[in-house]
């Protein structure tokens, strides 16, 4: 039998069972929601960035037109802000339709690249030799102008994942310090019933008093074993009752008895003293017989010696 001192106590499992439930559920959602951050991170970093060619594409018309190489220098390199975006080239059509270089952007940390892959006046991309998303859009006003190349920055999973850890933790943190708080609201008011009972049956038990009765709580178990208990204590009582009439009626019988024994010994005590009292006279009647026999003797006695 386990000793209560090593018992684990019922508010004990029912704060580890909410907050090991609590953990379970916030890791199983962290990690659906993490993958889904992940996702919707790197679908919006594409979307921003095919957006962004887009809008290069419509900008970069005017630019070429007016063969205004520098304007259009001048407009790239305000893509340093959007930190998506490590290369953007700008291709137009020479007088002889061929494609050419017209303006190029290079993030400062990230280095030049090599000019995209020209076949029969077509862009087309590395093919997966870059690090990074490549975005073509062409360039359209009153015909075919050129194209728009874009290499954007994959965003690193790890990195997202790090961004999403920490916010995620301070929301674990809330939820389980929640949860223990909303525990130790509630244990009162699940706990409370049978704590009642527990020290009840404890002063019960050091007092002796079955006469007292537990209190049922508000809830159907709580009812249902302080009904129980109560139960008992009423068997007890009964029990006690009848031990106690049980033993009243042996007192009652034994002095009865003990009444009746003393009663027979005074009478064989009367009749032996009646008896012994009988006896001597009965001995004192037998000395006087005997007397008398010994003075009739010694009367014959003397009456026969004359005649001799």
């Amino acid at each position: 039998m386990t000793s209560p001192s090593n018992a684990t106590s019922i508010k004990s499992a029912v704060i580890l069972l909410v907050v090991g439930l609590s953990v379970l559920a916030l890791v199983a959602m962290s990690g659906l929601m993490m993958v889904r951050y992940v996702n919707i991170s790197k679908q919006n970093n594409q979307q921003d960035a095919a957006s962004l060619t887009q809008v290069l594409a419509q900008v970069s018309g005017s630019y070429i037109i007016a063969d205004n190489k520098s304007g259009m220098v001048d407009v790239l390199n305000q893509l340093e802000r959007f930190g998506y975006v490590d290369h953007v080239h700008i291709y137009s059509f020479d007088y002889d339709k061929n494609l050419a270089i017209f303006a190029t952007y290079n993030r400062p940390s990230t280095g030049a690249v090599e000019w995209i892959i020209r076949e029969g006046n077509k862009v087309r991309p590395h093919n997966g030799n870059l690090s990074g998303l490549e975005f073509i859009a062409p360039i359209e006003e009153n015909g075919r102008l050129g194209y728009v190349y874009l290499i954007s920055r994959e965003q690193n999973t790890l990195g997202l994942i790090s961004e999403f850890l920490l916010p995620a933790m301070l929301v674990f943190v809330i939820i389980v310090a929640l949860s223990l708080a909303f525990v130790m609201r509630l244990q009162g008011r699940f706990l409370r019933p049978i704590q009642d009972i527990t020290q009840f049956a404890t002063d019960m038990s050091l007092n002796k008093d079955t006469q007292q009765r537990a209190a049922s709580g508000d809830f159907k178990e709580t009812i249902l074993l302080a009904e129980a208990f109560n139960r008992l204590l009423v068997r007890l009582e009964e029990r006690r009752q009848t031990e106690l009439n049980t033993e009243q009626e042996h007192k009652r019988l034994t002095s009865s008895l003990e009444e009746k024994v003393a009663k027979r010994t005074q009478a064989l005590k009367d009749s032996n003293e009646e008896l012994i009292k009988t006896l001597e006279q009965l001995h004192q009647f037998q000395r006087q017989l005997v007397e008398k026999e010994k003075l009739a003797s010694l009367g014959d006695m003397v009456v026969t010696s004359p005649r001799k």
